[in-house]
């Protein structure tokens, strides 16, 4: 199984799930470039760019398919690899996935590299810790760890303009047409949360209902990030759709 972070975040982000699904099967959880404490500055970020670099990385690690979980952008990557690689797929579940096309509100606001310092700003700790609790999850709060694998990757020299060029990626994904995403035959689980405040639980309706072998799922009070906010549900529908539980 491969782990597919969102925009902003690591490998970290699965520290709930690991354990759990590595009971049963092998895991891999990369940082992808431009991200985490993955390099910087070895463009492209865009969505194929990234996809081309999993397919590659599977065949230098001799895996022929796998499963995919992806986050966000993370599920806009294993969408694109399911589209143009579908026999590298076996399953896919999508989380809160980014796989529509048309301008998303804050932070995307802020894909311009003019709010670089703007960004510089918005990333002291105090200040994004209060911004990511509100945005990306339903109250859960961070802790220092979590702040150090968030804030950390972006201090690095080159770390705040990659996140600007992801953030334009964002904007603009690649598999969100209806006939995109009917091309896509992969078994599919939609996770999401329904006070999801950057991309609303109607999306992941749309994107379940328009795949077409997908089941949606909805958590309750539950923000952009199940398998963190509710992660003991968030693996018992996980290894109960890839029937490894």
């Amino acid at each position: 199984m491969i782990f597919i972070h969102g925009f902003l975040m690591s490998g970290y982000m699965w520290r709930f799930n690991l354990d759990e699904v590595a009971k049963s099967q092998r895991v891999l959880i990369p940082c992808l470039p431009g991200c985490g404490w993955s390099s910087v500055g070895s463009g492209p970020y865009d969505v194929p760019s990234q996809g081309r670099r999993l397919v590659e990385w599977m065949d230098a690690l001799e895996i022929d398919r796998a499963s995919l979980v992806g986050h966000s952008m993370g599920g806009a990557i294993a969408l694109w690899i399911a589209r143009n690689h579908p026999d590298r797929v076996n399953r896919m579940v999508l989380v809160c996935a980014l796989a529509v096309k048309k301008p998303l509100p804050a932070p995307w606001l802020f894909a311009n590299r003019r709010f670089a310092l703007l960004y510089r700003a918005f990333f002291r700790p105090a200040m994004a810790k209060r911004a990511i609790e509100q945005l990306a999850y339903n109250g859960m709060p961070l802790d220092q760890a979590y702040m150090t694998h968030f804030i950390g990757p972006l201090r690095r020299p080159g770390g705040v303009e990659a996140a600007l060029v992801i953030a334009q990626v964002c904007r603009n994904v690649a598999n969100g047409s209806d006939q995109e995403l009917a091309e896509i035959q992969p078994e599919a689980l939609v996770l999401w949360g329904d006070s999801d405040r950057l991309l609303p639980e109607r999306i992941g309706q749309r994107l379940a209902d328009r795949l077409p072998n997908a089941r949606f799922v909805s958590f309750d009070s539950c923000g952009h990030s199940p398998h963190e906010e509710q992660p003991k549900r968030f693996n018992r529908e996980l290894l109960s759709f890839l029937e490894i539980s």
